[in-house]
């Protein structure tokens, strides 16, 4: 019987060199898969150079009164660029929690070839 393993692994934003093998440490399976998800929410406008609409319009909630189906918009718009980019998962849920100062997203998703479900949490609040 063979054991077939997916391994994801990706470079880290920040580059640091394993103290034993000298080489640079990778972000393996699920951790790859959620910094990926997390770059992709916390990308802001014209930050892609040539792609405009990669955005995950999170720092734009930071600034604005948002209602009820705006932010229904939101949620959708963040399930598709999920879908489109991260083709590794797919969205099940996107809770945005919005207030005068802070705004919480989490994301759901199932990571397709585990069959599992992980979640993402991220929270930012302005300082102004």
């Amino acid at each position: 019987m063979q054991i077939i393993t997916n391994n994801f692994s990706d470079l880290p934003m920040f580059l640091s060199k394993n103290f034993f093998t000298r080489d640079i440490n990778l972000k393996k399976d699920s951790l790859a898969i959620k910094d990926s998800v997390k770059n992709i929410v916390l990308t802001r406008v014209g930050e892609r150079p040539f792609d405009l609409s990669f955005t995950g319009y999170v720092y734009d909630l930071l600034f604005e009164n948002v209602i009820d189906s705006q932010m229904i918009q939101y949620k959708v718009h963040l399930s598709n660029i999920i879908g489109v980019y991260e083709p590794r998962v797919e969205v099940t849920d996107v809770l945005i929690q919005s207030n005068n100062k802070t705004v919480t997203v989490e994301i759901i998703y199932n990571i397709k070839s585990l069959d599992r479900t992980d979640s993402i949490e991220i929270s930012m609040e302005r300082t102004r």
